[in-house]
């Protein structure tokens, strides 16, 4: 896991938090950004059973 923050003048100005290799499906980020979903409900759709490409064509991803 890795978090990064910077101040500037007391003011955060950059936030940068990576748990890619947490979880260790990367593909997880790739969906969340391309589909502008929240993690959580890619991660529930996992759980229930689906696999990548159904959650991808769920969001109508064109990956």
């Amino acid at each position: 896991m890795d978090i990064e923050v910077s101040v500037r003048d007391g003011k955060m100005t950059d936030f940068y938090f990576s748990i890619g290799d947490y979880y260790r499906i990367p593909i997880l980020f790739l969906i969340v950004k391309e589909a502008r979903v929240e993690p959580n409900l890619v991660i529930k759709l996992r759980r229930d059973g689906y696999r990548w490409y159904e959650i991808m064509l769920k969001f109508g991803s064109k990956l």
